[in-house]
């Protein structure tokens, strides 16, 4: 019998007000997982919010591609803003509501 001991290290949370430059973007539609690799200029520009934000791995290149660590940072973003929650129809989706508060608040 093996017994391992995980050390629980806390990851730094970047203040996007220190030194990072503020990304800007204008979201034009909706965006919401894909199953399949595909790249979007507009997902890569998400991506690089959701990082800004402290929600996307800041060690993980912006794709372009809607997967699942993306989908899980923008139910992040948008719990951490009121936008959405779980029981939401459009939670892990950029639909009107987290297009609207991207647009007022990156554009």
């Amino acid at each position: 019998f093996m017994n391992f001991l995980f050390e629980h290290k806390a990851v730094p949370v970047v203040d996007p007000d220190e030194g990072a430059t503020r990304p800007r973007h204008n979201f034009t539609r909706d965006l919401e997982f894909v199953p399949t690799f595909t790249t979007d200029a507009d997902v890569v520009a998400l991506q690089d919010i959701l990082k800004y934000e402290g929600l996307f791995p800041a060690n993980t290149d912006s794709t372009g591609w809607y997967g699942a660590v993306t989908k899980k940072a923008v139910e992040g973003l948008q719990l951490k803003h009121g936008i959405a929650d779980a029981t939401s129809a459009g939670f892990g989706r950029v639909g009107p509501k987290t297009r609207a508060w991207l647009n007022s608040n990156y554009n």
